[in-house]
């Protein structure tokens, strides 16, 4: 049986204590639903920029600090963010949080995650 990698349709990667993803990721161009959830990742992963086809993503319950909201709004086949259990900083929450597409889910935003910025 023949199983093509590249047109895989959804990627579990989640509990791997994972800190960054390859940039080959981006070769999965059909990839609909990435689950990074319960790694250790600080910064987001830029490589999931580049997957035209993604829809849903989980990257809750990490370390995340910093993510550019606004690049998901060019993203036009995502619908579904979620960062809940992050540590954001209060701007990023901030922005993520007024986008009207794609969803975006977060936890509420405490302030001793201020420190973290």
């Amino acid at each position: 049986m023949y199983v093509c990698m590249m047109c895989a349709a959804e990627l579990q990667l989640s509990e791997n204590q994972l800190t960054s993803l390859p940039a080959e990721l981006q070769q999965l161009r059909e990839l609909r639903r990435l689950d990074v959830s319960h790694n250790r990742f600080s910064i987001f992963p830029e490589a999931v920029f580049q997957l035209p086809a993604l829809a849903t993503l989980n990257a809750s319950s990490n370390a995340i600090v910093a993510v550019d909201a606004e690049r998901y709004s060019g993203m036009e086949a995502l619908t579904d963010v979620d960062l809940q259990q992050n540590p954001l900083a209060e701007a990023v929450h901030s922005a993520a949080g007024g986008l009207s597409r794609p969803r975006v889910r977060l936890s509420p935003w405490q302030e001793h995650f201020q420190d973290m910025e």
